[in-house]
Parts: C-alpha cells; structure tokens; sequence
C-alpha cells in the first residue's frame, strides 16, 4: 500500500518504525510475530548523480546584491561580514558562529563544533552536522574579509 503512493525514503523509514514497535510489542508478549521485520531492508531507494543535484541558489550577481544591501542596511549591516562568509565558505549558519580565531591559521579555517538549540537554549556542540570537522582553505577573498573582521587586540580562546 505505501509503495507507489509514497516516496522510498519515507516508505523505508515508515517500515523501520511498525518493526520496531512490533518488536516491542512481541518482547512485551503483545504480538507473537513481527510481519514487519526486514522489509524497510527491501527497500530501495534511487541511486542519483550528483549532477541532477548541482545547487547554484544564487548567480554572482545576486550575491554581490544581496551582500551590498546587508552592507548598505542601517540595522543589519552588522551581519554583512557573516553573510560574505557564508558565501565564501559555504558552510552551514551554525557552523561560522561557532567559530572563533583559534580555529584560523593563515592557510584554513577549521569547522570544528556548531550551536545548536538544544530545547533549552543554545549551546556549543563539538562535530558538524555530517562530520566531525573540516578543513576549508583560505583563498585570496577569504583572506581579506577575514583581515577586515579581525579585532587589533584579540586573544586566541
């Protein structure tokens, strides 16, 4: 009933889910047998090249746009130089506002944690949302905004 009328991913992850609870219920003595066990693993799902998934949101000339106005902006041009990073490196918002100059050396930036809401605020976490850290190299454009933002006087935390 789900195949055909509903997409691969959310058909496998459904599937993995009734297994799961009627695994439960069979430890629990509910049900005697779990008809769902296995079948989210004959699922499969379409295999795409990643030239179908090429993501360009913004031509150059949008993003020389959109950072003058950021720039231009009395109440926001505060975030001008977040925004030129995001473009430059980009990295997910999280991500560069958890950065801080000890993870910048004159060739890279080191994406090490991010900050994340955590129900109860927000909090630093170590690792990235896809991996532990990354390393994203400095080129000529990164290096004048970042020599632009640096503070004279700043201590490497």
């Amino acid at each position: 009933m789900l195949i055909g009328h509903v997409p691969a991913d959310s058909t496998k992850r459904i599937l993995t889910q009734l297994s799961t609870c009627c695994k439960w219920a069979k430890k629990s003595g509910i049900l005697d047998t779990n008809r769902f066990e296995g079948m989210a693993a004959d699922i499969k799902r379409k295999k795409v090249s990643n030239e179908e998934f090429e993501i360009f949101p913004f031509t150059h000339q949008e993003r020389d746009l959109i950072l003058k106005a950021f720039k231009q902006n009395r109440y926001y041009n505060s975030y001008a130089a977040m925004v030129e990073s995001l473009f430059l490196t980009g990295c997910r918002p999280s991500e560069v506002v958890a950065l801080r100059w000890k993870h910048v050396n004159e060739t890279s930036i080191s994406f090490e944690r991010s900050r994340v809401y955590s129900g109860h605020g927000y909090t630093l976490k170590d690792g990235l949302k896809t991996q532990r850290a990354r390393k994203f190299p400095i080129n000529a454009q990164l290096a004048k905004l970042l020599a632009e933002i640096k503070p004279e006087h700043m201590q490497r935390e």
